[in-house]
């Protein structure tokens, strides 16, 4: 999607079947489509299955050459679609000169709309995966306050819970809890500095309304930059 390309990652057919030049150069092919042309730019700008009998004998389409030395003659691609959006696609091609199968082209189609929901379903689960380690990964203290309760503290937090005598499912010094509902009260940040472990730091409470909770994010401050 950032590049507005797409890659070939994987060229399969039987293990007797030798495709030549025609393998070597879809196998990590970079196409930018930019044109609409050929058998995925046609797919691309209708968002529909295209179906060519004969490749080998279609001008427009980019790999002819290899496609004609390696006796490639039909060729079928339908789109991997979220919505109205094309993901991806799949190539399909034959040896033989093959006029478009109705049955074929629709039951192909139906599967690219499902792979387009299953990537999607697993970029949703990467991402809340990376944001979920996030916290945890944080070299620096991260906290969650429910009211005065402290409902989550990453590893780093370890040693200020430790200083103020209290743990997750305990309550935060007065003064953080103060500064945490009134942040939650209007929907603001607020920031302030606080000193553990020998060093400072600036801390940003970070209102989240409308799950009735406050983050609060630890951030060093360096020696020279201490009042």
């Amino acid at each position: 999607r950032a590049t507005n390309e797409f890659v070939c990652v994987e060229v399969w057919h039987p293990p007797a079947v030798d495709l030549g030049e025609f393998e070597t150069e879809t196998k990590g092919r970079r196409a930018k489509l930019l044109a609409r042309m050929g058998l995925l730019g046609r797919v691309l700008q209708s968002g529909e299955p295209t179906w060519i009998a004969d490749v080998s004998a279609d001008s427009y389409y980019g790999r002819v050459a290899s496609a004609r030395k390696s006796g490639i003659h039909a060729g079928f691609c339908f789109p991997i679609k979220l919505g109205a959006e094309v993901l991806g696609f799949v190539e399909c091609y034959s040896r033989q000169v093959r006029a478009p199968d109705p049955d074929f082209v629709r039951a192909l189609a139906a599967i690219g709309v499902q792979l387009g929901h299953f990537i999607e379903r697993e970029r949703a689960e990467q991402a809340l995966e990376l944001v979920s380690r996030l916290p945890a990964e944080n070299p620096a203290p991260v906290l969650r306050l429910k009211g005065a309760v402290i409902a989550f503290a990453n590893p780093a937090a370890g040693s200020l819970l430790a200083l103020w005598r209290t743990a997750v499912g305990g309550e935060a010094p007065a003064q953080i809890a103060e500064v945490a509902r009134a942040a939650l009260a209007d929907g603001r940040k607020r920031a302030i500095n606080v000193d553990f472990d020998g060093g400072r730091y600036s801390v940003t409470f970070a209102p989240i309304v409308e799950e009735n909770y406050v983050n609060l994010y630890f951030q060093d401050i360096p020696e020279r930059m201490r009042d």
